[in-house]
């Protein structure tokens, strides 16, 4: 209900809202939207019509245009319904109109014809004596009006269909009134659902039609062009807005309003736990430049296809995932421009491996080479701090936004003795499990391990963080559908989406590069401030408290098989550094590579890709690490690395963490030794 004030007002055939105005009040709501605002000069509040002194001066319009900026990215249709648009005089009968209202020059928009065909078609054999149906444009309809939501979806969101639905007060010019009686109610029940059926119907059939449409144009005009997307749940998304209802009980009560309304909402909806499992996979190799162009405008589209990774050079690869609704037109785009890529169907199979099972650990004990639970993984770290209190210490540092207990792990074998400490985090993005693993393994390696007692812990104190974000971790083993969750769980408080990419919610460049301002956003939204979330502010808290001390820092993400180091918020520059953190990361490879494991790809992070607010950038930037890196583990299986992998892939990293120990300890903490001797 968009006019909630306008409903209760106690006047018959009343147009606006109430707000308070220089001689009447209200503003007619549809006519205050800022496209061709207040186009024909009307000046007097006294009018029915009255667009306001200013577009947008109404909440009501405010709360919808909102709608359209958090949420436009998903929305394929705009309806707006209203009761009768003229006085009490005039009956045109039902109609659903189409752009443009504020001008005869109308281009041809053969979708809109279409659907005309659609709806007449589907109303054949369907009647009630006093209702006739016209689809039409606004202006064909009304003659000129300017400001409406209609138009304004169209023309400044690029909606690709915008409608009004037009539903007459009978009783108004016949004394009769439809919706109080039974059989006459029926029929219009009856027909309304049929118009409504048609057009959605349409809409559906035509987004496959629209979504080729784009794809060819992306191509041809990459720098006019950008994708939209639907609904995750593979559905339509909508809007429908009541604006402009009159009070009096002629026209149509909420109750019957949304009665009707409620033959649409069943379309469409809902959601199943196979979401991803007819899904193919597409990795791209490009070999021209050309083609970086293309890859470089679907990683910044907002279509149904998910890019998991991208390329960063010729030898690298750009992993689409592709619904079974989209496969042909992306398959005539690929091959159009000759990419080269190989295939892996029904993705979503692969989630369904041991990692998603629940574990019975009371009998057979905690295995390190399995994934675990949030809960679990919290357990095990207890465990081990009871078992092995002369190394570890655990800190509460607070809860995650829905209220999870997050612990620091301290391994030290004198902590009162001023040691570098190496901080490691893991799992601040949720579908990334093979993050956390690695950290439990790390924990495991260092306290169980007496080799790695005696070189990793000679003289280095370690810090372990392994889920950055639990809710989010949590919420990727909830199901299927959830699997490739990537952000927090923290409700927005700009709109009703939920979530924010935690590495780039980190205060030094925040923002600058690489991020979506849009809450909706899947993947790259940096949040509303620098450091809105619980969990980020976590981390920022270790690494000041403990600045003096912190020499290294590691983020462990997945994947691709990358070590990148600072500047993350721009590829122009690099630090003064850059040669100390880029000649430690490749003995860090090399240490994996000899282990048998594969080499990381080493350069900086904006090399890589540009993205501000990562937290490599804050700990050299900010809290002024010497050596900071984002470790990208594992390449081959994207976000799904196997379970059964895991007990060759781990120990193969920690050679790494090895390296990582041995040039820390001989840079700080002999030099440490030697200034005390001294």
């Amino acid at each position: 209900m968009a006019n909630p004030d306008g409903i209760a007002y106690p006047r018959a055939f009343w147009n606006k809202n109430v707000s308070p105005q220089k001689a009447c009040p209200g503003v007619a709501l549809d006519r205050n939207f800022d496209v061709a605002w207040n186009f024909t000069k009307l000046i007097s509040s006294c009018s029915q019509h009255y667009p306001g002194f200013m577009p947008f001066s109404e909440r009501e319009t405010q709360a919808i245009r909102r709608i359209f900026h958090y949420h436009h990215h998903k929305i394929i249709a705009y309806i707006n319904v209203h009761g009768n648009g003229f006085d009490e005089k005039t009956f045109k009968g039902e109609a659903v109109l189409y752009p443009k209202g504020y001008t005869e020059f109308q281009e041809d928009d053969d979708q809109y014809i279409d659907l005309k065909g659609e709806i007449d078609e589907a109303i054949r054999n369907a009647s009630f004596r006093l209702m006739a149906v016209t689809v039409d444009t606004l202006y064909s309809w009304y003659g000129i009006i300017c400001g409406a939501s209609v138009d304004y979806a169209s023309t400044v969101f690029g909606v690709p269909f915008s409608l009004e639905f037009v539903m007459q007060p009978y009783s108004a010019v016949f004394n009769y009134n439809a919706y109080q009686n039974e059989v006459a109610y029926d029929s219009l029940n009856a027909i309304w659902g049929r118009i409504i059926r048609a057009v959605f119907q349409y809409i559906w059939d035509s987004s496959r039609y629209i979504e080729k449409r784009r794809l060819s144009k992306l191509i041809r005009h990459p720098r006019k062009f950008q994708f939209r997307k639907h609904n995750r749940s593979k559905k339509i998304s909508y809007i429908s807005a009541i604006v402009g209802n009159k009070s009096d009980q002629d026209y149509m009560s909420v109750t019957e309003i949304s009665r009707i309304i409620g033959l649409w909402t069943q379309v469409g909806c809902g959601e199943s736990n196979d979401k991803y499992d007819n899904y193919t996979l597409f990795r791209i190799y490009p070999t021209e430049e050309s083609q970086f162009e293309i890859i470089k405008l679907l990683q910044t589209s907002n279509n149904s296809i998910e890019v998991l990774k991208k390329s960063r050079g010729y030898n690298d690869s750009t992993d689409v995932l592709v619904p079974p609704d989209r496969l042909q037109s992306f398959e005539e785009l690929a091959k159009e421009n000759n990419f080269n890529y190989d295939l892996k169907n029904q993705y979503g199979r692969s989630f369904e491996s041991p990692e998603r099972a629940p574990r019975r650990r009371v009998l057979r004990g905690f295995n390190i080479y399995e994934y675990h639970s949030f809960a679990a993984i919290q357990e095990y770290i207890e465990t081990m701090a009871s078992k092995h209190p002369e190394l570890i210490k655990l800190q509460t540092l607070g809860s995650s936004y829905q209220g999870r207990k997050m612990k620091l792990v301290k391994i030290s074998q004198n902590p009162h003795a001023g040691n570098p400490i190496i901080f490691v985090d893991a799992g601040i993005h949720a579908r990334e499990w093979v993050a956390p693993a690695m950290a439990l393994y790390l924990i495991h390696r260092l306290v169980m391990d007496p080799e790695a007692r005696k070189r990793e812990l000679r003289g280095v104190d370690w810090y372990v963080l392994p889920v950055v974000n639990p809710d989010g971790y949590e919420f990727t083993r909830s199901s299927k559908t959830n699997r490739l969750w990537r952000k927090t769980r923290s409700k927005s408080p700009v709109s009703n989406c939920y979530g924010v990419d935690g590495n780039r919610n980190y205060g030094y460049q925040w923002a600058v590069s690489g991020v979506s301002k849009n809450p909706c956003d899947m993947e790259t939204y940096a949040g509303h401030k620098p450091f809105s979330e619980p969990e980020t502010q976590m981390v920022r808290d270790v690494m000041l408290s403990n600045a003096d001390r912190i020499k290294l820092y590691v983020s462990l993400h997945a994947y691709g098989q990358y070590l990148v180091y600072p500047w993350g918020y721009t590829a122009e520059f690099l630090p003064k550094q850059w040669r100390k953190l880029d000649s430690l990361a490749r003995k860090v490879s090399q240490a994996v590579q000899s282990a048998g494991g594969q080499p990381f790809k080493v350069m900086s992070a904006g090399q890589w890709y540009p993205a501000a607010g990562g937290s490599d950038d804050f700990a050299f930037g900010a809290a002024h690490v010497p050596y900071s890196y984002t470790m990208e583990l594992t390449d081959g299986y994207e976000f799904v690395f196997p379970e059964s992998r895991l007990r060759s892939t781990l120990p193969q990293l920690y050679e790494g963490f090895r390296a990582f120990a041995s040039e820390i300890r001989n840079e700080f903490s002999n030099k440490r030794l030697r200034d005390h001797a001294s």
